[in-house]
């Protein structure tokens, strides 16, 4: 299957390390400040969260966990591997030998963060997916 990936400026980025807020409101249809405030008094002191909680969130809301135990499984083979036509995608993904991981929505091949072509070739380790509702 032909996949062009593309990025769109969609991360509000209020917050250091507020990725998961971005992924979480996109995902769900909630707004940035209600997918924030949901988590925020959860959160690290740097503003990133513990992927056991939002893992455990995005179950709450109807997503399918789907852990990657793949060294070769980048952004770039993960989004053209998982339909993102029919499906809502959120990813958490990293530089390897990194401590800091990212977190992204993805729909119709679309990117919603910063424009940044390195991270295609980031390590995906987790998916969280959900059928688009008709």
């Amino acid at each position: 299957m032909n996949v062009t990936i593309e990025f769109v400026a969609g991360r509000k980025h209020k917050k250091s390390n507020d990725c998961w807020a971005d992924a979480l409101a996109l995902a769900t249809g909630k707004t940035y400040r209600q997918a924030y405030n949901l988590l925020k008094n959860i959160s690290n002191e740097n503003g990133s969260i513990n992927m056991g909680i939002f893992s455990g969130t995005m179950q709450v809301f109807g997503f399918t966990i789907l852990e990657i135990d793949d060294d070769n499984m980048t952004v770039e083979k993960t989004i053209k591997f998982f339909d993102s036509k029919t499906n809502k995608l959120v990813m958490f993904a990293m530089k390897k030998d990194s401590k800091m991981g990212h977190i992204v929505y993805v729909n119709d091949s679309k990117i919603h963060d910063f424009k940044d072509p390195d991270f295609l070739t980031h390590q995906v380790y987790e998916i969280y997916i959900k059928e688009l509702e008709e």
